[in-house]
């Protein structure tokens, strides 16, 4: 009987993380087809003027990592998620009634502040709760969440706004969303998530943060920045760049512009069954598919045919960020020790996370002077191809000094 309620306690973490996961991305993409009608509203005069309502909030999300995972490790998950998602609630609420883009930056900021403190509780979370032999596969399930809310975020947006609705009620209703997910975390999260219980020498020691910065988290950080990056100029410019610089129009745009997030849910849950069954290959997959991501990537941003357009940001999707992120945080779980998976998470994040930050704004900034926003895609592409060769050339070294060990 304990075994049975043992498998419907995580599975029900797993619906309940899926959740949070939406409504997050929602929040991030609603915004994203309406940009010229908020850039029209409130009289701002330029792209990288406009971009800065989501650096403020990738800013917040980056800096509050690292507190969030030393929180969540002291006080537990849900008494952090809780008052953050109050926040998060009241900030989106506020920056429907912004009346001018300065009150959009602070609003905007404390969004992130908000939703950031979910992913190192999520994952902590997960990591806690759900059986290794599924635990990548769960992840994939969890942040399948992100392409939904995406979608939903777009093609809503999108479709909303051609009814006539303004992008004030799309934060309105965003907001009451946010409240709704509130109130399940509220009855279903699990008051305490317990680990390995701690010996007396265990509870007096002090965690290094010397120790938790090894060479293996520092590769991986930086992979993680420049996925992070090509992601968020996609998410936060695509459908600016369908519109102006393709020629998609209307519902188009909110479609091509979610085609690339929904094309990652199959990779995802496929992806993490391959890396659970064939865990010591997990850092190959891990390099392959950024490669690919990179390449198609290239092709988007090359594209002069529609067609090979949209197969580029299918193939983006589809071998891209939505699709390595649950094996990349297995991995990371893999090289942490359990007190400190929520810090440990939390300063893998806040790198990757940076590139959140930066590529909104150094892609504005771009098209202000160039009249076009493809030398982003180009930048994204390059960062991804230098990521995926430090962490092949990291693996060569991890693998050459296991065998010198094992010789020993």
């Amino acid at each position: 009987m304990e075994n049975n309620s043992e498998v419907v306690s995580w599975k029900k973490i797993i619906t309940i993380l899926f959740l949070g996961w939406t409504i997050i991305w929602i929040s991030r993409t609603v915004l994203n087809p309406v940009l010229p009608n908020i850039k029209e509203g409130l009289n701002v005069q330029s792209d990288s003027r406009l971009a800065l309502v989501f650096s403020s909030y990738f800013l917040a999300y980056t800096l509050i990592q690292i507190p969030a995972g030393i929180m969540s490790d002291k006080y537990g998950e849900k008494r952090i998620l809780i008052p953050s998602f109050i926040i998060f609630a009241i900030a989106s609420f506020c920056m429907g009634l912004a009346p001018s883009i300065e009150v959009m930056y602070i609003a905007n900021f404390f969004c992130g502040l908000a939703s950031g403190v979910f992913f190192a509780c999520s994952y902590s979370l997960s990591i806690k709760n759900i059986p290794l032999n599924k635990r990548t596969f769960s992840n994939a399930v969890i942040n399948s969440g992100t392409a939904i809310g995406m979608g939903i975020g777009m093609i809503g947006s999108t479709f909303l706004s051609i009814l006539g609705f303004k992008w004030r009620t799309l934060l309105f209703i965003t907001s009451a969303i946010i409240v709704i997910v509130l109130l399940i975390f509220i009855k279903f999260l699990p008051n305490n998530t317990p680990i390995v219980k701690k010996s007396k020498s265990e509870g007096t020691s002090k965690t290094s943060l010397k120790t938790i910065l090894n060479l293996r988290l520092i590769a991986v950080s930086f992979v993680y920045f420049s996925i992070c990056y090509g992601y968020y100029m996609m998410a936060t410019w695509l459908p600016n760049f369908l519109q102006a610089e393709r020629g998609f129009e209307g519902m188009m745009v909110g479609y091509i512009s979610a085609v690339s997030a929904f094309s990652a849910l199959p990779s995802a849950i496929f992806f993490g069954k391959i890396s659970d069954k064939f865990n010591k290959y997990k850092l190959k997959i891990i390099v392959y598919l950024i490669i690919l991501s990179a390449i198609a990537l290239y092709v988007s941003a090359q594209a002069s045919s529609k067609v090979i357009l949209l197969i580029g940001l299918i193939c983006y999707g589809f071998f891209g960020k939505l699709a390595i992120d649950p094996i990349i945080v297995s991995y990371v779980a893999e090289i942490t020790e359990p007190k400190n998976y929520g810090l440990t998470l939390g300063i893998f994040n806040f790198f990757g996370m940076s590139g959140s930050v930066l590529s909104p704004y150094i892609t504005a900034v771009v098209c202000d002077l160039t009249g076009s926003k493809v030398i982003g895609f180009y930048l994204s592409t390059i960062l991804m191809m230098l990521g995926a060769l430090i962490l092949w050339i990291s693996s060569k070294k991890r693998k050459s000094t296991e065998l010198k060990n094992e010789s020993i």
